[in-house]
């Protein structure tokens, strides 16, 4: 980029936290006690994930959640002993796949670790701010017909702020910390049905993954397209995906699992569609 202005107004990216950052987070909930689970799938990005699973860990909620980290068999040692190392100090629970399962199978997996309860999937190159989660969980117990939740962020297609379906990677007037709060203020408790949620950050209700089943790992594979299918059945089922507008969730996208998505976007939407003829129509209204 030769413009140092327009350098100057891109984000920068994530950085993974100082041991003294570590040594003030508190560790999550047990399983057992907890009244939702975030699951953080993990396979590479040492500084967006390290970022991602701290920031779950850092910031206080009054609610009590569990925190699943589960690593497809990531090629980053450094990364990998990283978090061994983490969940021996008890911060938080880790399963490590044998072999690699892909996006899909590996949270499927996690699903059914999970157990009853409520689950939000958090990719590991998102960073929540405040209590994202009580705020979530306020969303999911104030909308008993909701099937997934999904917070705004600068680069989440449809849920994106300020330029819907683009990635907003840019400095603005307010820290992204500052953002959240203020949307946490001005939008207080203000949802909106749209017809998918964004799987960057995607609450995910038990008792519908129950009724109709959990992420189709044959049809989307490797990830992609599996949030949308989810969500469409569920509407089918006679359920609602919301916006929470009160959330804001920082993504920087693309760091966590390859880029077979990209590759593969025409195939991915045949198969979608495939499914769902009138997903299309349904962004598009």
């Amino acid at each position: 980029m030769n413009d140092p202005i327009a350098a100057a107004r891109i984000a920068p990216a994530p950085t993974a936290p100082t041991q003294a950052e570590w040594t003030a987070a508190r560790p999550a909930a047990n399983l057992a006690s907890a009244e939702v689970v975030v699951v953080v799938p993990v396979y590479k990005g040492y500084a967006e994930t390290l970022r991602a699973v701290h920031a779950v860990l850092a910031n206080p909620q009054a609610s009590r959640f569990a925190l699943l980290v589960i690593n497809d068999c990531g090629p980053l040692a450094e990364l990998n002993d990283k978090l061994a190392e983490l969940a021996a100090q008890g911060l938080f629970l880790y399963v490590e796949n044998e072999s690699n399962l892909g996006f899909v199978a590996s949270v499927n997996k996690a699903l059914t670790l999970c157990e009853t309860k409520d689950v939000i999937l958090l990719n590991s190159d998102a960073i929540p701010y405040g209590d994202w989660v009580d705020r979530m969980l306020w969303h999911a117990r104030a909308n008993p017909k909701a099937a997934t939740i999904t917070p705004l962020s600068n680069n989440a297609t449809i849920c994106s702020y300020p330029q819907l379906n683009f990635n907003n990677r840019i400095q603005l007037e307010l820290t992204l910390p500052e953002l959240d709060a203020c949307a946490r203020i001005c939008n207080r408790q203000i949802s909106s049905e749209i017809p998918t949620g964004v799987g960057f950050c995607f609450y995910m209700r038990r008792s519908i993954i129950n009724a109709i089943g959990a992420f189709d790992a044959e049809t989307f594979g490797r990830g992609y397209g599996e949030e949308n299918d989810f969500c469409l059945r569920a509407q089918k089922a006679g359920y609602c995906n919301l916006l929470a507008q009160d959330i804001v969730v920082y993504h920087s996208g693309g760091a966590s699992f390859d880029n077979t998505f990209a590759k593969n976007m025409v195939e991915i939407e045949e198969r979608l569609l495939g499914k769902h003829p009138d997903y299309t129509t349904q962004i598009l209204a």
